[in-house]
C-alpha cells in the first residue's frame, strides 16, 4: 500500500514538473532588465515593474524608458533572445508563431532556433521584417522602419494602405539594412555603419554573460530537483524497511504465540460425574 502512494505521489510531482515545462514554453520569458522597464498584462489597464523572471503572455505588453533595456526568451531554448532598447515598446501578438507588434522603439533579435519551416516576425506601423535563423534589429518611429542584418540573412515586406501585408517579399543579406516607409516598399540595400555593428557587437557580448549566468541558474536547479528525488527514493527505502521489518516482528510474535499453544498441556477433561 505504501509502494502505491509512493509511486502516486512520484507521478504527481512529475506531471507538475511537466506542466511547468508546458507553460514555460508558451510564455516568453524576461532574463534581463536594467533601468526602467515595466510591462502590462492584455486584461489590465495598469503598468507594473517588470522583473528577471516573470512571464508574459499573449497580448501583454512590455516597455523601456531612457537609459533602460530587457532581454526576453522567446521560448525555454534560450537560444531565441530579444532584447528592447530604451524608449521601446512591444506587444506580445502570437507566441507560437512567434510574432511581435513594435509601434515605436528599437529591438534587436538573436533567433538561432525554430521548428522546422517557421519564422520569427516583427511588424511596425509600416513594416513586417522577420528572420527563420539569424541576426537582426527593427527600428521604427511609426513613420518609417529600418530593419538591419548582421548574421545569415533577413527579410522585410511593405504595408498596404488597408494594413494588409505587401506580398512581395524583400531580402535583406548580411551586413545591409533596408528602410521603409508609409504604404511603400522597401529601398535599396545601404551598408551598415561602424555604430550599427558597435551596437550588434555589444548586444552579443552582453547577452552571452547574462545566458551563462542564466544556465548556471538551471544547472543549480537540475541539481536541487536531483537531490530531491534521491532524497524521496531514501524515504522510500527507509519506509519499506520499516514495513518488512514490521511484518517479520509480526510473524516472528505469531510464530512464537503458536508454539506457545502448542506446548501448553491441554487440560484433563473431568468428564460426566455418575456419583
Amino acid at each position: 500500500m505504501k509502494r502505491i502512494l509512493f509511486i502516486i505521489v512520484l507521478l504527481t510531482v512529475g506531471l507538475l514538473f511537466y506542466s511547468v515545462a508546458v507553460h514555460a514554453e508558451e510564455a516568453v520569458k524576461i532574463i534581463h532588465t536594467k533601468g526602467s522597464v515595466k510591462i502590462q498584462r492584455s486584461l489590465d489597464d495598469f503598468w507594473i515593474l517588470a522583473k528577471k523572471g516573470m512571464l508574459l503572455k499573449e497580448n501583454d505588453k512590455i516597455k523601456t524608458f531612457i537609459a533602460s533595456e530587457v532581454e526576453i526568451a522567446i521560448d525555454s531554448t534560450l537560444k531565441n533572445i530579444v532584447k528592447l532598447d530604451q524608449n521601446t515598446e512591444i506587444s506580445i501578438e502570437n507566441i507560437k508563431t512567434k510574432r511581435l507588434s513594435l509601434p515605436d522603439g528599437k529591438i534587436f533579435a538573436l533567433i538561432e532556433s525554430l521548428p522546422f519551416n517557421s519564422s520569427f516576425e516583427v511588424r511596425t506601423p509600416t513594416a513586417v521584417a522577420g528572420v527563420a535563423g539569424s541576426g537582426m534589429s527593427v527600428g521604427t518611429d511609426g513613420k518609417t522602419t529600418t530593419v538591419s542584418c548582421f548574421e545569415d540573412r533577413a527579410y522585410v515586406r511593405g504595408i498596404n494602405v488597408d494594413a494588409t501585408t505587401m506580398t512581395q517579399i524583400v531580402i535583406i543579406d548580411k551586413g545591409y539594412k533596408r528602410i521603409i516607409g508609409k504604404f511603400e516598399t522597401p529601398s535599396n540595400l545601404l551598408m551598415l555603419t561602424m555604430l550599427d555593428r558597435e551596437g550588434w557587437r555589444e548586444f552579443r557580448e552582453n547577452l552571452r554573460d547574462h545566458l551563462d549566468w542564466l544556465r548556471g541558474k538551471r544547472a543549480e536547479g537540475s541539481r536541487g530537483a536531483a537531490i530531491a528525488l534521491e532524497e524521496m527514493q531514501r524515504v522510500q527505502e527507509r519506509t519499506e524497511d520499516k514495513w518488512f521489518g514490521d511484518k517479520e516482528n509480526i510473524y516472528e510474535e505469531r510464530e512464537l504465540q503458536r508454539r506457545d499453544d502448542w506446548d501448553s498441556p491441554v487440560p484433563a477433561s473431568s468428564g460426566p460425574n455418575y456419583d
